[in-house]
């Protein structure tokens, strides 16, 4: 498992081993490779929200202790909540805070969606999503729905408080 983080963690700071043997810290940029996709796991609505691309920007740095990889900033692209039987609404998806890679969760994931249309609709989204890395494809799939709705204002019921979230989205990572 621990070992998912060190193959990440390598790969990025790999240029910089022969410079700094101490500490070294390296920028990352990571593209989405097609559309991804939250899915609320209890929702009978069938509610997900979809964005056409993601982004994920961050450094990895080299401690004695081990790599440290964080996310610093997301881009989400024309992103869309919907469920079954009801028309996608256009919502805004916003990052907040800086988020951690563990050995097999990014972790301190948080989120503000907000609708962009006549639809009162805002939560945050918070948690942890499972991935897997394997150069240069990070790949996240939802082994446990670890993601959690909260503060949730209108919405007609499409999500509520409490519920749980899953995050599928394939990255191509790149030093920067």
């Amino acid at each position: 498992m621990f070992r998912t983080l060190c193959t990440l963690a390598g790969a990025l700071l790999m240029p910089f081993a022969l410079i700094s043997p101490a500490q070294a810290t390296v920028p990352y940029h990571a593209q989405s490779t097609h559309a991804v996709t939250f899915n609320v796991a209890s929702a009978t609505s069938g509610t997900t929200i979809t964005c056409a691309s993601s982004t994920l920007d961050g450094s990895a740095t080299s401690l004695p202790a081990g790599p440290l990889l964080t996310v610093t900033g997301s881009g989400w692209g024309t992103c869309v909540l919907g469920g079954s039987g009801m028309p996608g609404t256009p919502v805004s998806v916003s990052h907040l805070g800086t988020w951690s890679f563990g050995p097999v969760t990014l972790g301190g994931i948080q989120l503000k969606i907000a609708s962009n249309s006549t639809l009162v609709c805002s939560f945050l989204l918070t948690g942890s999503a499972a991935y897997a890395y394997a150069p240069p494809a990070l790949t996240f799939r939802p082994a446990s729905y670890s993601l959690t709705i909260s503060s949730v204002v209108g919405c007609l019921g499409l999500v509520t408080n409490g519920e749980v979230v899953g995050f599928t989205g394939d990255y191509q990572v790149l030093a920067t």
